[in-house]
């Protein structure tokens, strides 16, 4: 169970006011205030000054990664938000076609779609047939990977099939879309039905092709025993490989920053390019623009950060930058710059996606009135 109050209470107790986190060039503080201690307290006593800042809040951590307490932005704004949106309920629906613990959402919607049946909603596709512990281990794709990319996602979970690491490829969600809103007993409630859905289909083992996933899993999945593998450390560990010899720059997930798994793996699978690193990587790397639901509430803060990170990409003078993070690629997308942009799986399985035909699709499906309809309906993933 999640107690947002008592979280955002021992935040606020926690933070020392030093400022840090308030001196950023996010957008998210005007002035250098208020720190995160400051902004908890003035929600707790019901002030309105900051009460939008959670929401703008891209949720990176970049902010805190120098923490002298060892705090973290998402550990204050992600309570605040749940907070928040029971103050304020006409905030929800902005959020509706991002509930992926409800059956018809933007990413179930255009998956169906492409399949070509909007109403046509599956979970699992592939069938435990290789014998042994593979038929126990489900790819784990991602909301974005599997809705904007089905041909990529089609020949990762082929190579995971014909390396007999996995039997079948799940296209559920791991609730970030509506759990990083403040979507908290949602995500309770949408934990217990895919804790059901993994122990009747007998799951063990969930190979992560997203830094977010890997992220939110272990929350998920808590006290079901099943382990998480990270696909990048596969690809490696199989002995995939790029020939690109192009120079190329890596654009890192926020939600890698500190351990800096995702990317160093894929790094390792470009040997024969050369690398430049950006001003900000890693542990300092900027948000994309896409990080937080942000664009759901106000667009104006993603666009100024998309254009930052590109303005920095573009002066790195690479063939391209990869990044891990599928969202993080359909952000920059969405951006002007000189410097193309793909996801590594792109480049490791020569299997590029056509950004206009994405987008294409996107806007059929919400120009198609039985979206529309079907986006009305509060029927729950996961339950026939």
């Amino acid at each position: 169970m999640h107690h947002p109050l008592e979280d955002v209470q021992d935040y606020a107790d926690s933070c020392i006011r030093c400022g840090l986190c308030a001196r950023t060039d996010c957008g998210n503080f005007s002035n250098g205030e208020p720190n995160l201690g400051e902004l908890c307290e003035s929600i707790l006593n019901g002030e309105e000054t900051w009460d939008y800042a959670p929401f703008t809040c891209a949720l990176c951590n970049r902010c805190t990664i120098n923490c002298p307490v060892d705090l973290r932005a998402s550990r204050a704004n992600k309570p605040l938000r749940a907070l928040l949106l029971k103050q304020k309920p006409e905030l929800r629906p902005l959020y509706r076609k991002f509930r992926t613990d409800l059956k018809h959402n933007i990413f179930s919607s255009l998956r169906a779609r492409n399949d070509g049946d909007i109403t046509n909603v599956v979970y699992v596709q592939g069938d435990p047939d290789l014998g042994g512990e593979a038929d126990h281990t489900a790819f784990f794709p991602g909301c974005a990977l599997y809705a904007y990319a089905p041909e990529l996602t089609g020949k990762v979970s082929q190579w995971l099939r014909d390396e007999r690491i996995a039997a079948c490829t799940l296209v559920i969600c791991c609730g970030a879309t509506f759990y990083d809103v403040g979507f908290y007993d949602e995500f309770d409630a949408y934990r217990e039905r895919v804790q059901a859905f993994l122990r009747e289909r007998g799951i063990k083992r969930l190979v992560v092709a997203c830094p977010h996933c890997a992220h939110i899993l272990p929350q998920l999945v808590q006290g079901t025993g099943i382990d998480i593998v990270r696909l990048p450390d596969l690809l490696v560990e199989h002995g995939m490989a790029s020939d690109s010899e192009e120079t190329l720059t890596f654009h890192d997930a926020c939600y890698d920053r500190s351990a800096g798994v995702f990317g160093n793996a894929a790094r390792a699978l470009f040997g024969k390019a050369d690398i430049k690193a950006m001003p900000h990587e890693k542990r300092d790397s900027l948000c994309c623009g896409g990080g937080g639901m942000v664009s759901v509430y106000a667009p104006d803060y993603c666009v100024y950060r998309r254009n930052q990170r590109l303005a920095e990409i573009d002066e790195v003078a690479a063939d391209r930058v990869l990044s891990t993070c599928f969202s993080c690629v359909n952000s920059l997308q969405r951006g002007i710059g000189s410097t193309p942009v793909q996801h590594y799986l792109e480049q490791i399985f020569d299997c590029p996606v056509d950004w206009g035909e994405v987008y294409a699709g996107v806007d059929a499906l919400f120009a198609d009135p039985a979206y529309e309809e079907l986006c009305a309906s509060d029927e729950l993933t996961l339950i026939d």
